[in-house]
């Protein structure tokens, strides 16, 4: 891909990484998870970004001048149960980019992540079968006491 394009245009100026199994995931409990699907999910979601970076970053260096743009999702942040797989691998993705920033940076290969939220786009309606419910939190107990209330009148 990388040598593709420069014979094409010449050089590498940056480099998106978008690519991600998501899709085709089956939302289900992480004790359900098949090993096998977890290594599937991290080789594209993860190893895809370390090996598209390594290529692209000689020619960066060479140049002395590259931007790299890691794609991660929102759902790290909220911890997003029944995807612990596509969750996990984008938390590393945020942490890869933050190692890579501070080892490129020097170089002027500018390296961030962006992590958006969820585009329920029809293709991924069609293909997620979103739970009609979610487990919501038990309420909160509050084991304050009630503050006696105070009178403004002199």
């Amino acid at each position: 891909m990388v040598k593709a394009t420069v014979a094409a245009y010449g050089t590498v100026h940056g480099l998106v990484n978008n690519a991600a199994m998501f899709g085709s995931l089956k939302l289900q409990p992480f004790m359900d998870i098949e090993s096998d699907e977890w290594d599937k999910v991290m080789a594209v979601n993860t190893r895809g970004v370390f090996e598209c970076v390594k290529a692209v970053v000689p020619i960066m260096r060479n140049q002395k001048y590259g931007k790299i743009i890691n794609i991660a999702s929102g759902t790290l942040f909220k911890g997003t149960p029944h995807l612990l797989h596509y969750v996990a691998s984008k938390g590393a993705v945020v942490a890869m980019t933050r190692v890579m920033a501070r080892e490129l940076g020097g170089d002027n290969i500018l390296v961030n992540c962006i992590a958006p939220g969820l585009t329920l786009s029809p293709p991924c309606r069609r293909a997620i079968r979103w739970p009609k419910s979610r487990p919501t939190r038990p309420p909160a107990r509050s084991n304050a006491k009630k503050s006696p209330k105070i009178s403004s009148a002199p």
